[in-house]
């Protein structure tokens, strides 16, 4: 079962979405994600940081950052089951006012336009692997990652998570440095 690993909900469970494929995060890469971003300084409190968990699914990366003390994670995701046990998460760990969520296409962008310049210190981006594989459904993303540059506090990071593959990920996008990687069996997290 999924889990925030630490922080304010340390081992309060998850429910995922009902009768839907995820494609959940393990504690171990969860753990080292938060490790890197942490280290790097983009977890303190002072100002508070807002982050986004687009393509969310169940909400772990973002509630686990909520957990962890972020001030408020804008979550994007357009499936109504998964929406439907988000919505349940953020309430079994009352964190409706630090939770915005929006149902709607990440890909549309539209959900980015009510987002402030240089708000966002740290983006979760979890597309389906499959739209990571194929150029045509890869380049939408890419774009997404272009226009997330202005709403990105100075140093901040859009973490990325796919399939090991390594023609998988975008080599580079204007105005974001990277991506230094992290691999794992059948995936892979970037940082930009």
């Amino acid at each position: 079962p999924m889990r925030i690993i630490a922080g304010q909900h340390r081992g309060r469970h998850l429910t995922p979405p009902r009768g839907m494929a995820t494609r959940p995060i393990t504690d171990k890469v969860k753990e080292t994600v938060f490790n890197k971003l942490a280290s790097h300084g983009l977890l303190h409190d002072d100002p508070p940081a807002t982050v986004a968990d687009v393509f969310t699914g169940t909400g772990s990366l973002g509630l686990e950052a909520l957990s962890r003390g972020a001030a408020r994670c804008i979550f994007v995701e357009r499936s109504r089951s998964a929406l439907a046990g988000l919505r349940e998460n953020i309430q079994a760990l009352d964190l409706k006012s630090r939770a915005e969520v929006v149902e709607g296409d990440a890909l549309t962008a539209g959900w980015l336009q009510a987002v402030m310049a240089d708000s966002l210190r740290v983006v979760f981006l979890d597309p389906p692997y499959e739209m990571m594989r194929k150029r045509a459904t890869r380049e939408p993303i890419e774009t997404l990652m272009g226009l997330m540059v202005s709403r990105l506090e100075p140093g901040g990071v859009i973490v990325l998570r796919g399939p090991a593959e390594d023609d998988a990920m975008p080599a580079s996008v204007a105005g974001l440095e990277g991506p230094m990687s992290d691999r794992f069996k059948h995936m892979a997290v970037h940082y930009y």
